[in-house]
């Protein structure tokens, strides 16, 4: 954010359940009431995305005209919200494939491989490339 000379904030929160709501609820209006108020979100999960999502839509927002929102996972219930939620998305399948053969071969004591499997790069650490799923929670940054 920094290196776009764009201010960034910080707000502590983690919601997953509807009685989370009040919990968006505030996050989301110390957000609005920030003395230089946020036009975008990144949220760390999916699922925190959704609950600040809906909170924004009942206070009234406009989504993303007023605010917009990124998530963070790929879950499939992103596509299903009213708007469809922005995220970056992992590649959750290969990295479990990986997991799962690093496990099998560590407990047949077999050395671990040294090729990244397919949707990573790197071998010491392996880094899976995640991508971002552009939806509708999310407009583009004007400068």
């Amino acid at each position: 954010m920094a290196a776009h000379g764009l201010p960034a904030t910080a707000y502590d929160g983690s919601f997953s359940r509807g009685s989370d709501l009040e919990a968006a609820r505030r996050t989301l209006q110390c957000m609005l009431d920030a003395p230089i108020r946020p036009t975008a979100a990144f949220v760390f999960n999916d699922q925190t995305a959704l609950v600040l999502l809906k909170g924004a839509l009942t206070r009234g927002l406009r989504l993303p005209d007023d605010l917009s929102f990124v998530g963070f996972d790929g879950l499939p219930s992103g596509e299903l919200s009213t708007p469809g939620l922005t995220t970056v998305c992992q590649p959750i399948e290969a990295m479990g494939r990986y997991a799962t053969s690093m496990l099998v071969d560590g407990i047949a004591g077999i050395e671990p491989r040294p090729v990244a499997p397919e949707g990573a790069s790197g071998t010491n650490p392996v880094i899976f490339v995640p991508t971002l799923v552009r939806s509708e929670s999310a407009c583009p940054l004007l400068v």
